[in-house]
């Protein structure tokens, strides 16, 4: 049996222009060169897994030896520690681990990783209830990080709890500073971890084939095996602390050691895929709402945004369909605490202030569609939210959604808003991007005089006519942008 967590670390200093400059940690570039705090960089053993990493996801070959980083105390005595303490309530499962791995991935631009692997042994045939105390076993594994505030030089917590002093770890060891600043600090931040349960269904093993029947929890949702490319795959949603953990259960045997390995890299990956784009987009809407955007390095992150949705949705992966693999981890999750509904609430608001930042279409599309897909979160796509693929465009519409909020009145806002999101469409299906921008640029006129204290009527009626001739190109557009013309110039008898 083999336990992984996984603790995703976003790091957003690669779309600032202000801050403590980051180590270069290309790890394929830098082999056997010592992290600080972590350990050497090495190369997977793994050569028929080398072979099979998708361009994307290339950076996965190297890694970082955690064993510095973070360490299990008498990890040999924690089996008898369990024999004196089986009493307790609920009642605790005996582990005997038998080998510990630790290791920090990293892609160079955001996405961090801490893996923390366990080999137990178990003297029993596993059933349900020992199943989830293996779970809760794991988690509350006593452990210490290093840490840089705490007077013993390490953070001792239970496992489930390292992944903030993971993240703190990760910024001083990328950071030349010694000592870095507040806006550093929050610019690297922790994401929710998951859990892998590797567990055998070779017939040779003390727990038979009966074991993939017998150890998964009621509320488990089973996958088809046409989906994950033959592999026993469930997902559950395990319950501790007031703190939900994704657990992927995973039936491992001598003949699919290969697929199991690939689909584990698939899912390992996809979730610090989404786990950080989900913070990144929390960090950059909390900058645009504080008035920071220009500090923020907008063709890094359209870079990163791109890569990150490309990425997850991708239709397929080493036969693995990544689609319905995780709208069925999706479909277990739930809402349960005030702290994941203010994240949620946070997303709302780094919605509205990012999509006008993402200048690829398809990749805006795909964007809205992550976002619509975080559990308990429903978007709400606001108008000035639609932004078309040409620069010059996307910067009139834009400046126009602005001036918007000028409006004497919230009547006005709204009417202006509605014809700002038509004439962005009508922008996006009109060939000639000379014809694009000129249209643009009368909606940005328009907009400029209807919401000045006094505004020339004169204008209003150029740049009006303007835009009511362009639309007649586009005959399916051509009325509805003549009416809302007319209904903002009925503001101005």
């Amino acid at each position: 049996m083999f336990l992984t967590i996984q603790f995703p670390i976003a790091d957003a200093r690669s779309f600032l222009k202000e801050g403590s400059p980051r180590i270069s940690l290309e790890l394929s570039k830098n082999k056997d060169v010592y992290v600080r705090c972590f350990g050497k960089v090495r190369l997977r053993k793994n050569k028929n897994l080398l072979t099979k990493l998708p361009l994307d996801w290339v950076n996965d070959i190297h890694y970082v030896s955690a064993d510095t980083a973070l360490k299990v105390p008498d990890l040999g005595q924690y089996y008898e520690w369990h024999q004196k303490n089986k009493e307790s309530d609920p009642p605790r499962f005996l582990l005997k681990p038998s080998y510990l791995s630790r290791r920090l991935f990293f892609d160079s631009i955001a996405l961090a990783r801490v893996e923390v692997g366990l080999k137990v042994e178990t003297p029993v045939v596993l059933d349900k209830n020992h199943c989830l105390s293996v779970i809760k076993d794991y988690l509350t594994l006593p452990t210490k990080v290093l840490s840089l505030t705490d007077k013993s030089g390490y953070a001792n917590k239970y496992l489930a709890n390292q992944g903030e002093d993971l993240a703190k770890l990760f910024l001083h060891a990328t950071t030349p500073k010694v000592n870095t600043t507040d806006f550093d600090k929050n610019s690297v931040m922790e994401c929710n971890p998951l859990l892998f349960f590797e567990y055998s269904e070779d017939a040779k093993s003390p727990f038979g084939k009966f074991l993939y029947r017998s150890i998964l929890p009621d509320e488990a949702k089973k996958l088809d095996v046409s989906n994950t490319n033959g592999v026993n795959l469930a997902y559950y949603e395990y319950k501790h602390n007031k703190t939900c953990y994704g657990v992927w259960f995973i039936g491992c045997n001598d003949k699919n050691k290969e697929k199991v390995r690939l689909l584990k890299l698939c899912l390992l990956r996809l979730h610090a895929e989404q786990e950080v784009l989900k913070n990144i987009l929390i960090f950059i809407g909390k900058l645009i709402e504080n008035g920071n955007q220009g500090n923020i390095k907008i063709d890094n992150l359209n870079k990163y945004l791109s890569s990150a949705t490309k990425a997850i949705y991708k239709k397929s992966r080493y036969g693995i369909l990544q689609g319905t693999v995780l709208d069925s981890a999706k479909k277990c999750q739930t809402v349960t605490s005030e702290t994941e509904l203010i994240c949620i609430e946070n997303k709302k608001i780094a919605l509205e202030k990012n999509l006008s930042l993402i200048e690829s279409r398809q990749t805006r599309e795909k964007f809205i569609l992550f976002l619509k897909n975080f559990k308990g979160f429903q978007v709400s796509i606001l108008s000035h939210n639609i932004i078309g693929n040409n620069n010059i465009v996307n910067s009139y519409v834009h400046e126009s959604f602005k001036n918007a909020e000028k409006s004497s009145s919230s009547d006005l806002k709204e009417k202006l808003d509605t014809l700002i999101t038509k004439v962005n469409d009508l922008c996006n299906k009109i060939p000639n991007n000379d014809d694009k921008e000129k249209t643009a640029l009368y909606l940005k006129q328009f907009v400029e005089h209807a919401t000045l204290p006094k505004p020339d009527k004169t204008m209003l009626g150029v740049t009006g006519k303007g835009i009511i001739d362009a639309a007649k190109a586009i005959a399916d557009v051509a009325k509805p942008i003549a009416e809302a013309v007319g209904v903002v110039l009925a503001f101005f008898p």
